[in-house]
């Protein structure tokens, strides 16, 4: 693929796609979301690391699975 085609393509990519290839390649899913969508009962939990205003929690959300 040559530069101009390489660089149209990343740029056709919405960047919560990126994210969720981050998270699937460190957390084995794309269970993640921006911080300030979180109240802080459920950022109580320790079951998520943050990493630049971004949730990654630890396990995948089964309900939303099922739901799709």
């Amino acid at each position: 693929m040559n530069k101009q085609a390489s660089r149209r393509d990343n740029m056709a990519r919405d960047h919560s796609e990126y994210i969720d290839d981050y998270c699937r390649d460190n957390y084995g899913h794309t269970n993640w979301g921006y911080l300030d969508t979180y109240t802080k009962e459920e950022l109580k939990k320790a079951d998520h690391d943050i990493e630049n205003n971004i949730v990654f929690w630890h396990e995948d959300d089964e309900e939303e699975e099922g739901d799709e």
